[in-house]
C-alpha cells in the first residue's frame, strides 16, 4: 500500500532539527517545500507499488507488451485474453519426446506423424533397412495429411523450428 503525500510531508518534518527556523505550520513556505518533495515521494511509491503489480503477467497492464514480447506471442485479443495467453505460455512444460510434438499438432488439430532415422548399425539392424549415415540420427520428418491448410503448416513448422532441440534438424511433409 502506498504511502500517502500527508505522511511523506510529516517524515520530512520530523527529520527536521528542532527550533524556529525550522517552521511546521500549515502556512509555512518550508511546508510548502516539503509539501512538494511529498508529493513526488508519494508518487514514486505509488508507481513502484505498480511495478510489482506489472512484475506478475497476471495482474499486467502496462508492460504486457514486454510479457508478450518474452514469449513471443502477438499480443491480439482482449487483455484478459492476452494476460490467459501469457500465463499459458509460462506455464507450458514444454519438451523434447514424439508424444510431445504430437500433441502441439492435435492442439492445432492436425493428426501427423513423426518419423526418425536411425544410422545402420552391425547387430541392431536388420537386412533391408535404410543405411543412413551419422548425421541423420539427429534429423526427424514430420509427416501431415495434404488437406493442411497452408497458412497452418507454415504455423506447425515455425512452431516445431522454435521448439525442436537445437542439434536437431526437422523436416516436414504436408503430401500423406
Amino acid at each position: 500500500m502506498a504511502i500517502a503525500q500527508a505522511d511523506y510531508r510529516r517524515m520530512l518534518q520530523g527529520l527536521l532539527p528542532p527550533g524556529a527556523a525550522w517552521p511546521r505550520d500549515e502556512d509555512a513556505v518550508l511546508t510548502a517545500l516539503l509539501d512538494g518533495w511529498a508529493e513526488e515521494f508519494a508518487r514514486a511509491d505509488a508507481r513502484a507499488g505498480d511495478l510489482i503489480e506489472e512484475a506478475d503477467p497476471r495482474t499486467a497492464g502496462e508492460l504486457l507488451p514486454e510479457w508478450e514480447l518474452d514469449f513471443g506471442l502477438a499480443g491480439e485479443g482482449t487483455d484478459a485474453e492476452r494476460r490467459a495467453a501469457i500465463v499459458a505460455a509460462m506455464n507450458a512444460q514444454g519438451g523434447v519426446s514424439v508424444a510431445y510434438f504430437l500433441g502441439l499438432a492435435a492442439a492445432a488439430g492436425v493428426t501427423i506423424t513423426i518419423s526418425t532415422y536411425l544410422p545402420f548399425q552391425v547387430g541392431r539392424s536388420t537386412v533391408g533397412e535404410a543405411l543412413y549415415h551419422g548425421t541423420w540420427r539427429f534429423t526427424w520428418l514430420v509427416s501431415g495429411p495434404a488437406a493442411t491448410p497452408a497458412e497452418l503448416q507454415a504455423e506447425l513448422e515455425a512452431l516445431f523450428v522454435k521448439l525442436k532441440p537445437s542439434h536437431t534438424a526437422v523436416t516436414f511433409d504436408w503430401s500423406a
